[in-house]
């Protein structure tokens, strides 16, 4: 490409809020790493649009030896070129000790008035680089100083307290009230939470590091039939509005229910009733965690606009405590978009790349590793990298949705078609209550197949189906299986839902190769549709 003439704006740097690169045409350039976004803004704002190539080492790899950092920028260097493509020019990097900026580069400052910060998707990147924006969002460095504008984002830090109310005096009550209270915890880290705090009184408003959004009251009792029963309240902010409350009761039997699936799956129910509320009386702007899982819950829908909008609000979410969830959420959208949208293009090197900087992050966190192995394995096809994110996931939390969900899917791709039926079983177990809990059926379909269970495989996929009726795997498989079973009158009707929601599917599609029906096709029933 020839360049532009002098004066000219090929492409615009979006500085205020999420940080963007686009070209004069409108196309996207912003790079999928946010190192690399990193270097553009450095560029950017530096006097003369040059920094030494010392200098952004050392702001963008300060833990790293010199030897390691040297290499990074390298790599991130060459990346950053790829990303520009055409325009690759107006980044210089002949010089090797400094990296410049064209001036045909214009960057956007934004309104100072609009609540935003600078650059706020580019903060814990690396804690120099916070030094370098903090003095740029005080005006301290290049940019121009200004009154401080009104905050409209949420607080960096969430405090959730679990209080275990005064009980009966039982031990065996106490332990299990206490079992409910580390997977409740356990379920609030993984969505993000960073300060959690458990005791049988609450915790004073001046003890909190965070801004207090829950308290969580336990109160369990043991039942003159021998059942145990638990009575779980939710209450917010300081006011102690009430949230929501729900009941638990099953015999007591300790090692059934320490070691089961049935107190993980009313965690499940409790965070998904509380999350739904938090939304419903706007609540969630207090919290980007919380605010995350109304964005992660369209990612699930099957349509392609619920799809964008998760995007833009993973991205505004994408600061604070919710940071590392909010990356792993907007990798996982990148699988999405890419495989039910067959939208592929650059999408899968830059929601891998989302992936693996939510997991370099949070590496404890069950969620953040079992959304960045769903990623290795469907995207990449990295059976290796997929398999020690989904152990991780499980070291994390063996009875987190999630951990359980990626590592039946490694399983069944390893062959390992028994351990996958396992796992699937016990994923959607834990997983009830979730409003979601419909992928866990299709997970259990699969793994039915592998297992060559075609029965249960269709019970799961209408299961399914009977949650989300715009759920497309759910009416793919069902057409599918209706045809392996012989019955057309359902395959055909199956198949109508499905043109409503994917326009111009074809039965004839299924035979595709590149149609999403894998497993049907790794477990041999494919066969069966040709000619269908």
């Amino acid at each position: 490409m020839a360049k532009a003439m002098s004066g000219t704006v090929r492409v615009t740097l979006y500085a205020r809020g999420r940080f963007r690169v686009l070209r004069s045409d409108g196309t996207d350039l912003t790079p999928a790493r946010r190192k690399e976004c990193a270097i553009l803004a450095l560029l950017a704002f530096a006097p003369q649009r040059t920094r030494t190539r010392e200098a952004l080492r050392g702001t963008l790899w300060s833990s790293r030896s010199a030897t390691q950092a040297q290499a990074s920028l390298r790599r991130a260097l060459s990346n950053l070129r790829k990303a520009l493509g055409p325009d690759a020019d107006l980044l210089d990097t002949r010089d090797a000790l400094v990296v410049s900026l064209s001036q045909e580069v214009r960057l956007d400052r934004g309104d100072a008035e609009s609540g935003a910060d600078l650059l706020e998707t580019l903060d814990h990147v690396d804690p120099a680089l916070d030094d370098w924006l903090r003095e740029v969002r005080a005006g301290e460095d290049d940019a121009p100083r200004h009154p401080e504008a009104p905050r409209a984002r949420p607080p960096d830090r969430t405090s959730v307290e679990i209080v275990l109310l005064p009980g009966p005096g039982d031990v065996d009550s106490d332990y299990l009230t206490a079992t409910l209270a580390d997977h409740l915890a356990s379920r609030f880290a993984a969505e993000g939470v960073t300060d959690i705090y458990h005791a049988h009184e609450p915790v004073p408003p001046s003890a909190l590091r965070g801004t207090r959004l829950l308290r969580i009251e336990l109160a369990a009792a043991v039942e003159e039939d021998g059942c145990w029963t638990v009575h779980l309240r939710a209450l917010a902010d300081a006011n102690r509005r009430f949230i929501w409350s729900g009941r638990a009761r099953m015999p007591l039997d300790l090692r059934e229910i320490a070691e089961g699936h049935r107190l993980p799956g009313f965690a499940s129910t409790a965070i998904s009733q509380i999350s739904a509320r938090l939304r419903a009386y706007r609540l969630t702007d207090r919290s980007g965690v919380m605010a995350l899982q109304g964005a992660a819950a369209r990612l699930f829908t099957g349509d392609r606009e619920q799809l964008r909008l998760a995007e833009t609000e993973l991205a505004a979410l994408s600061t604070g405590d919710a940071l590392p969830l909010a990356l792993a959420w907007r990798g996982f959208a990148g699988l999405t978009r890419s495989l039910e949208f067959i939208d592929r293009g650059p999408i899968a090197a830059e929601a891998s790349a989302l992936a693996e900087e939510a997991f370099d992050l949070r590496p404890d966190n069950p969620l953040i590793a079992s959304l960045a192995a769903r990623v290795a394995l469907e995207l990449e096809g990295d059976v290796d990298r997929a398999a020690y994110l989904a152990q991780a996931g499980l070291r994390a939390c063996d009875r987190n949705p999630y951990a359980l969900y990626a590592a039946a899917q490694v399983a069944l791709i390893s062959g390992e078609r028994a351990e996958a039926h396992r796992l699937a079983q016990a994923g959607r177990l834990c997983a009830d209550g979730l409003p979601n809990a419909y992928a866990w059926d299709m997970e259990v379909c699969l793994t039915a197949l592998g297992m060559g269970d075609l029965e249960l495989a269709h019970r799961s996929a209408r299961a399914a189906h009977a949650q989300n009726r715009a759920f497309r795997p759910a009416l793919r498989y069902l057409v599918a299986l209706d045809l392996i079973r012989g019955d057309r009158t359902a395959a055909r009707l199956h198949a109508e839902k499905l043109a409503r929601h994917e326009p111009g599917f074809l039965i004839s599609h299924l035979t595709r190769p590149d149609y999403p029906l894998l497993t049907l096709r790794k477990t041999g029933y494919a066969e069966a549709l040709v000619g269908a």
